[in-house]
């Protein structure tokens, strides 16, 4: 039953108890953007639901390697932007959204031996502060 409480405490398929009490931990080893997508994930695939209109860093996106998409604390994606724009109805057609003051990238799925080293592991706790509302962090 949906609830105050309900992702730690309500009923769990196999796979979120395992993702939950068994995933080890990432290590950073390139500069990530982690943005955590639990309400967009539903609303299509993980790639749209990562890559628009978040309130971003302009300095900072410049220097990122790889942008992580977490759900729960679990890494579920891996993509590596190739341009950052505007999130305008101009760059960003298939949304139907016009938000200027907000950033999206394009990009696609990163190469194999990168999903490797972060995919279906747990955002470290350094990064995980209870009740914290934002959903970007950078690793930098």
């Amino acid at each position: 039953m949906g609830g105050s409480g309900s992702n730690d405490f309500g009923p769990m398929n196999a796979i979120e108890i395992i993702d939950k009490y068994a995933s080890e931990e990432a290590v950073f080893k390139h500069k990530v953007l982690m943005i955590t997508i639990n309400k967009s994930a539903s609303e299509g695939s993980i790639y749209d639901g990562t890559r628009f209109c978040w309130k971003l860093s302009q300095t900072k996106i410049k220097k990122v390697d790889y942008v992580l998409a977490v759900i729960q604390g679990i890494i579920v994606g891996v993509f590596e932007p190739t341009e950052w724009k505007i999130a305008t109805l101009q760059n960003f057609p298939e949304f139907n959204q016009n938000v200027p003051s907000r950033i999206g990238f394009v990009g696609k799925e990163a190469d194999k031996e990168i999903v490797k080293l972060y995919i279906r592991k747990r955002v470290p706790s350094i990064y995980r502060k209870r009740g914290a509302a934002n959903p970007i962090k950078y690793s930098f």
